[in-house]
């Protein structure tokens, strides 16, 4: 009797262990899903800082010099997060500058 109750408590115990090692590895990944929608959500805040400049521009709501300054900030702060979206939206602000030129 006294060894059934042993190895009871064993398979408790270890049962114990693997469910506290599953919630271990789903809080971090909890925590890494939350990080990355983090960092999306600013990414996102910076492309639409930089589109409202732009727009804003457009509508002469926004001066060309203020709205360089915020789409130049936009772009620098989007490469940091993102090589390839940085090299996206420096291209577009190029194509935007090149036809506010013309």
């Amino acid at each position: 009797m006294r060894r059934q109750v042993n190895e009871m408590q064993r398979s408790a115990s270890e049962a114990l262990s693997s469910l506290s090692g599953y919630f271990t590895r789903l809080s971090e990944q909890q925590k890494q899903l939350e990080a990355e929608a983090r960092a999306l959500s600013d990414l996102v805040t910076d492309i639409g800082a930089y589109v409202a400049a732009r727009a804003l521009e457009e509508a002469d709501a926004l001066s060309p010099t203020d709205a360089n300054a915020i789409a130049s900030e936009s772009v620098e702060k989007i490469s940091a997060k993102s090589e390839r979206w940085g090299r996206l939206a420096k291209a577009f602000n190029d194509m935007m500058l090149k036809k506010s030129r013309r």
